[in-house]
């Protein structure tokens, strides 16, 4: 039953895009990267991952959708990348 299991996540016949965008916004939003707890480290996370988005894609780092050329993979490494230098800078803020 669908309904009982929250992590489950329909993917439909050929399609793996689905599961391929949890399972890298999940990784982006691992206590690892992001390392922040509280409202204010909330705000603060969300910050980073804007930003980073922002950033990578003005670098050049972005996928076929956005006229680009990585892998979803590949630009959820640059994300995570930024998050982390910039949980580096702003902690010695």
């Amino acid at each position: 039953m669908a309904g009982s299991d929250p992590l489950r996540v329909v993917v439909l016949e050929g399609d793996e895009t689905g599961q391929e965008l949890l399972e890298q916004a999940l990784r982006v939003l691992a206590p690892g990267v992001t390392g922040m707890l509280g409202h204010r480290d909330c705000e603060q996370a969300s910050r980073a991952v804007y930003e980073a988005v922002l950033e990578a894609v003005a670098n050049g780092v972005s996928t076929p959708d956005l006229g680009g050329h990585a892998s979803t993979t590949e630009f959820t490494d640059a994300v995570i990348e930024r998050v982390q230098t910039k949980r580096e800078v702003w902690s010695s803020l």
